[in-house]
């Protein structure tokens, strides 16, 4: 999202490096591109770390891109904090354009040479088009709070601190009044999105612990949430 205020604290940065080493050599190994899915609520931290880890990895020699799931709302901020208000049953999945980002991601691992992608712009609260290269790519950084609900991606990592410990991360990010309908929100969003980070492969804890999950415990199954369907199809 363009002219969004983004915090990066050292903790951000500690733990982007940390997952730099953990994902590095599964990256270079990796036949095609890597696709890593970074997950969390709002103000967990999780674009601060998307774009560090970007930085380490390409210094690193891995040329990647990051898609942002903010990128991908139906409508612009300010749109979508009134539709909310109109009706707050708009509150998650449906706000997304998801089966977009998810064709987005088919074109890079189907090989396309570039992407077109809406591109959203915090102070004028439109919704543009970028062009996107893709030459040499060999990683993309997928980060958002649904980030969970795409399939067939190479590594989950989730951000777990939920909205009572991300209050003044949003604060200083000021993008929504902080206000009891906002705090429904959130609440909403907390219930959609916590009940999907048992599929991580990756767990920050609110201690910015880096979390395996155990060898022996193997990904969940689909089966395992309720997931929402769309009109694309990730191949393995």
């Amino acid at each position: 999202m363009q002219g969004e205020k983004i915090i990066i604290g050292k903790d951000f940065v500690r733990v982007a490096k940390e997952l730099k080493e953990i994902l590095l050599s599964d990256i270079n190994e990796h036949q095609g591109i890597y696709f890593i899915a970074i997950a969390g609520e709002s103000g967990s931290g999780k674009t601060g770390i998307s774009r560090s880890l970007s930085k380490f990895l390409a210094e690193a020699r891995v040329r990647n891109i990051i898609l942002q799931q903010d990128d991908y709302f139906c409508y612009p901020p300010k749109e979508n904090s009134r539709k909310r208000r109109e009706d707050i049953s708009w509150v998650g999945h449906a706000e997304v354009n998801l089966s977009l980002l998810g064709k987005n991601i088919q074109a890079i691992r189907e090989g396309r040479r570039e992407i077109s992608k809406p591109v959203s712009v915090l102070a004028e609260d439109r919704i543009t088009e970028e062009t996107v290269s893709l030459d040499r790519i060999k990683a993309v950084i997928v980060e958002g709070t649904y980030a969970f609900v795409l399939e067939g991606l190479d590594n989950y990592i989730f951000v777990d601190r939920d909205y009572l410990e991300t209050k003044e991360g949003r604060r200083i990010r000021a993008r929504e009044e902080e206000d009891e309908f906002l705090k429904k929100v959130l609440e909403i969003e907390h219930n959609l999105i916590s009940s999907q980070k048992e599929r991580a492969d990756l767990t920050i804890n609110n201690n910015f612990e880096v979390i395996k999950k155990k060898a022996d415990s193997g990904r969940l199954s689909d089966d395992s949430f309720e997931l929402p369907t769309y009109s694309f199809q990730l191949l393995g």
